[in-house]
């Protein structure tokens, strides 16, 4: 993971944090040959990169899995 803090609010890519229980969702893709198969375990209001690329970037803390999605 590379970290991108930042002096103000609004920069860098927050970290969303979700239970092992977190409840999984299905994502299309343009590439889809590009990403892993899902689901992902999204939270219902994300926290999402601010910009253009729209980083998503959960953490899953029962399988200790990072999800990471682009344009979300």
């Amino acid at each position: 993971m590379h970290p991108d803090f930042g002096s103000f609010a609004g920069y860098g890519i927050p970290v969303n944090v979700v239970p092992g229980s977190q409840p999984t969702r299905k994502v299309r893709f343009q590439y889809a040959s590009e990403s892993n198969p899902g689901p992902y375990p999204i939270p219902k209001q994300p926290r999402i990169e601010a910009g253009s690329d729209r980083h998503l970037l959960i953490v899953d803390r029962g399988s200790c899995k990072l999800y990471e999605l682009f344009n979300a």
